[in-house]
C-alpha cells in the first residue's frame, strides 16, 4: 500500500510559524515535534513497530492530551491525519479520537470503534461525531466500504 509522504519542515523558526500545530511521530515518546508543546499522558504506554519507526499501541487504559494553544483556539479549519491498525472491537468502545467541549458530552469531533461480538461477522463500525451530526464507517478492510 502507498503511503503518502508528511512534509516536515526541519527550520525551527518556519516550523514555529507555519501551519503544522502538531506533529507526534510518537518514537517511543510523546513529543509535538511540530511545536515542541508538552504533551500529557495517562495509562499504559506501549510502543510498537510501526510504519515508520515506532507507533504508540492503544492498550484500553492510555490517554493522550495535547494542550489547547492559543493558535489552536484561533482556526478556522483544520484537518487531522493519523494512521489507524485496529482490530475489531470487541467488548467496548473503543475511543480513537476527540476534540473536548464542555457544553457537550461528546465533544467538538468524537471518533470511536463499535464493539461487534459476532465472530463470524468480519465487519468494524468506525463512529465520528461532528458537533452533535454522527457518521457512520463500517468496513472489512481499507478498500472496502459498506452502506
Amino acid at each position: 500500500m502507498d503511503r503518502p509522504a508528511m512534509n516536515i519542515i526541519e527550520d525551527d523558526l518556519e516550523r514555529m510559524n507555519g501551519p503544522l500545530q502538531v506533529y507526534m511521530p510518537f518514537n517511543g515518546n510523546l513529543t509535538d515535534s511540530a511545536q515542541y508543546q508538552k504533551v500529557s499522558n495517562s495509562g499504559s504506554m506501549v510502543y510498537v513497530e510501526g510504519v515508520n519507526k515506532e507507533a504508540f499501541e492503544g492498550n484500553g487504559d492510555a490517554v493522550i492530551q495535547l494542550p489547547l494553544t492559543d493558535k489552536i483556539v484561533d482556526l478556522n479549519s483544520f484537518n487531522v491525519a493519523f494512521w489507524l491498525n485496529a482490530d475489531k472491537a470487541s467488548s467496548k468502545p473503543q475511543t480513537v479520537f476527540a476534540i473536548g467541549n464542555s457544553a457537550d458530552f461528546w465533544g467538538n469531533i468524537f471518533a470511536l470503534i463499535e464493539p461487534n461480538t459476532n465472530n463470524a461477522d468480519p465487519t468494524m463500525l468506525l463512529k465520528l461525531n461532528f458537533a452533535g451530526n454522527w457518521v457512520r464507517i463500517q468496513w472489512q478492510s481499507w478498500y472496502t466500504t459498506l452502506a
